[in-house]
């Protein structure tokens, strides 16, 4: 499927699904709170051993601007896969991804990616390491660094700009990684498992200093987690995807009011997660019949 340049659509940034990338436009008015849509989205490739990988079928998604959109499922989904794709580092076999009343932009400017692992330059220290995108995207130094030292300070790591990362905690690491794909000041936040590598606590607690950031920086946030309690503390909306093939197979709206504490679950929190675990867990037993 290739991106349609009509008129009517002027102001959407396509990622195509027939190989190549241009510019589209705009919403139509029913649309216009839409930040991002996922059009018939399917992605096939060829694997080590040349058999053909499967790994995403059909997928069709909206997200609002500034929401938080959490993605659950099993392992080797194409969760992961799924956001390179939202990121352009991938292009779909078919579809579409459309960044709505974004001007033709590019995904590269667009998105600000925080990886499993932070991938922080050893040889940097951490203001370096936060100021990696303004050297890559050539921005204005001195206004960058400033940005920099505010991020810092937002995310608790204020005195901390002159460390390696060496001499960090896991957790002070993924929040450098955070400062980091916050630099250029993106519209669209992509994050894939950042946490999963964290204890418990350390995850517990950068869930609730990453409420915090969102809510003060009203990204829009595309989530990928395996943890079912993670995604309903941090989501607006939670989707859920099927094994390989990767399919949207439920999708869940988190009433919860902000900011939550993470000690505090709601009645229909605790329905919310346990409908997102058996709809997992039947899915699962399909594999085996």
């Amino acid at each position: 499927m290739s991106p349609q340049n009509s008129s009517a659509e002027a102001g959407v940034a396509h990622l195509a699904g027939d190989g190549s990338a241009g510019a589209g436009a705009g919403p139509a008015a029913g649309d216009a709170a839409d930040h991002v849509r996922i059009e018939g989205l399917s992605l096939r490739y060829r694997g080590r051993d040349g058999s053909q990988v499967h790994a995403l079928d059909h997928i069709d998604a909206r997200i609002k601007n500034r929401e938080f959109v959490a993605v659950l499922g099993p392992s080797g989904c194409g969760k992961s896969t799924l956001l390179r794709v939202l990121a352009g580092l991938i292009l779909p076999t078919v579809g579409t991804v459309s960044f709505v009343g974004e001007d033709g932009r590019s995904a590269s400017d667009l998105v600000g990616l925080v990886p499993q692992a932070a991938t922080l330059m050893p040889w940097l220290r951490v203001i370096d390491n936060v100021m990696l995108p303004a050297k890559i995207l050539k921005l204005p130094r001195q206004p960058a660094r400033d940005k920099a030292m505010e991020l810092l300070d937002m995310i608790g790591l204020k005195g901390f700009e002159r460390r390696y990362p060496r001499e960090l905690s896991g957790g002070m690491q993924q929040r450098v990684a955070i400062a980091r794909a916050l630099l250029h000041d993106p519209k669209i936040l992509l994050m894939d498992e950042p946490f999963a590598a964290l204890d418990a606590l350390t995850r517990e607690r950068l869930s609730v200093e990453l409420q915090s950031v969102w809510l003060s920086t009203g990204k829009t946030v595309f989530f990928v987690t395996h943890s079912i309690s993670e995604a309903v503390f941090l989501a607006d909306r939670v989707l859920v995807m099927s094994r390989r093939p990767g399919r949207i197979i439920a999708e869940f709206t988190v009433p919860d009011a902000r900011p939550r504490g993470i000690d505090h679950v709601s009645p229909e929190s605790e329905e919310i997660a346990a409908s997102i675990r058996t709809v997992l867990e039947r899915d699962a037993s399909q594999e085996w019949k």
